[in-house]
C-alpha cells in the first residue's frame, strides 16, 4: 500500500505506475493522478508536445512503424470496440468533427488532384507523364466546344 501525493488516497502498488529511480519502484502520484497532470501539461503547451513527438519520430523510426502496425492489429482484432469508441467521440465533438470536416472539404480540390496523380501513377507506371500530358491536351480541347445539353 502507498499513499499518492496529489490526492493523498492510500492504494494499492498497482495503482501507480513504476519508477525505477524511487525507493520501492513505484512512481508518488497514482495513476488517475498522474494522467490529469499529463493531460493538463499537454493542453497548456500543445507546440512543445508536438515538436517532442515529431522528434521522438525522428530519432525512432523503427518503433514508430512498429506501433503503426500493432495498433492496426489491434483495430483489426477489436473492430466492434474501435467503431464504439469511435461513435462515442464524434457524439462528443460532433461540434469539432463539422469544423474539421469543413476545412478538409474546402480544401479538397488539392487532394482530390494530388489523389488524381497518385492514381495515374499507378494505373500507367512508366507511363504516367504521357497520360497527363493527354489528359491535359483533351481538357485544353475540351474547353472551347460547348457542352451539349442533355435531353430531360
Amino acid at each position: 500500500m502507498k499513499a499518492c501525493t496529489t490526492c493523498y488516497e492510500i492504494k494499492e502498488f498497482n495503482a501507480f505506475y513504476k519508477v525505477t529511480r524511487s525507493v520501492d519502484g513505484y512512481g508518488w502520484t497514482c495513476k488517475p493522478c498522474y494522467n490529469i497532470y499529463q493531460k493538463s501539461s499537454r493542453d497548456k503547451n500543445p507546440e512543445e508536445y508536438r515538436r517532442k513527438q515529431r522528434e521522438w519520430l525522428a530519432k525512432n523510426p523503427e518503433a514508430a512503424k512498429r506501433n503503426r502496425v500493432s495498433n492496426r492489429i489491434w483495430i483489426a482484432a477489436n473492430k466492434e470496440r474501435f467503431a464504439e469508441t469511435r461513435r462515442k467521440w464524434y457524439v462528443k465533438n460532433k461540434e469539432r468533427h463539422c469544423k474539421v470536416a469543413n476545412i478538409y472539404y474546402h480544401s479538397s480540390k488539392n487532394v482530390q488532384e494530388r489523389k488524381n496523380e497518385l492514381r495515374t501513377k499507378r494505373e500507367y507506371g512508366d507511363y504516367a507523364e504521357v497520360a497527363k500530358a493527354l489528359r491535359a491536351l483533351n481538357k485544353e480541347k475540351n474547353d472551347g466546344k460547348k457542352k451539349k445539353s442533355r435531353p430531360t
